[in-house]
């Protein structure tokens, strides 16, 4: 009887594997995220570009690409928009995404960070247990980039994971790879460009956290951040006109 029991359970195993393979083939995300909180950062004041959040892109706001990505992956009712500006949020609001209340202005400024729009989202909405935060200037980051983040820090239990993009340039920080963790705050050499080479900087599209990890650690960046490698134009970030013109390019194709 054990043995009949163990190989029942033993098919009934393989049953579940070639389901959740059949899903994926078929382009069925199984995954539980109630208690994600996809949370979309979109302050009204911008210096490069006039209302860059909201500039008309390839025929949509900006923004709209990133609550786009979300509903592909989120509930709806898992999607925030964090923004100070009025007219932000009835745009939000207009393409699915929930808008309940104005970040305050004393954490609306230049000088504020995305932990302190986080811990006040927290403060609203303790019941979420996690966070992904979505850049809104990262247009091409779609739905499979986020699950595929996802995917990382589920399957690895990880408290913190971030997108990352391998390049040249020579910030005053970037990671390197160790197995599937970041070893931060290195410094890189002034040397030839083969020493650059393989290291990761963060591209600002997704940053997914615990709760506590990010309430307690305040930062995204610690010795248990994980990475999700992006290519480079999907890494795509609008800093200024130029960006914009070579994402509205690449959108249209």
């Amino acid at each position: 009887q054990r043995k009949w029991v163990f190989s029942r359970c033993l098919s009934i195993g393989k049953i579940l594997v070639c389901l959740k393979t059949w899903n994926r083939q078929k382009g069925t995300w199984l995954m539980d995220l109630s208690k994600f909180a996809a949370v979309i950062p979109a302050r009204g004041g911008s210096k490069g570009i006039h209302k860059k959040n909201i500039v008309i892109t390839n025929g949509k706001p900006l923004i709209f690409y990133t609550i786009m990505a979300a509903q592909n992956v989120f509930p709806k009712e898992n999607i925030f928009v964090s923004t100070d500006s009025d007219e932000i949020s009835e745009i939000s609001k207009k393409y699915g995404a929930r808008v309940p209340y104005l970040r305050p202005k004393e954490i609306s400024d230049d000088t504020s960070s995305s932990v302190d729009l986080i811990e006040d989202f927290f403060f609203r909405y303790p019941k979420y247990e996690h966070i992904v935060l979505l850049q809104p200037t990262s247009p091409l980051r779609k739905s499979n980039h986020i699950k595929a983040a996802l995917n990382i820090y589920i399957n690895n239990r990880a408290k913190c994971c971030i997108s990352v993009k391998e390049d040249f340039y020579q910030p005053n920080y970037y990671f390197k790879k160790n197995e599937k963790k970041l070893l931060i705050n290195e410094t890189i050499p002034h040397d030839a460009r083969q020493i650059t080479e393989n290291r990761l900087y963060p591209n600002g599209a997704i940053y997914i956290s615990t709760k506590n990890n990010i309430l307690n650690r305040k930062s995204f960046f610690t010795e248990e951040t994980f990475f999700y490698l992006m290519d480079k134009i999907s890494s795509i970030d609008i800093d200024d006109k130029d960006d914009l013109k070579i994402a509205e390019l690449l959108l249209k194709k």
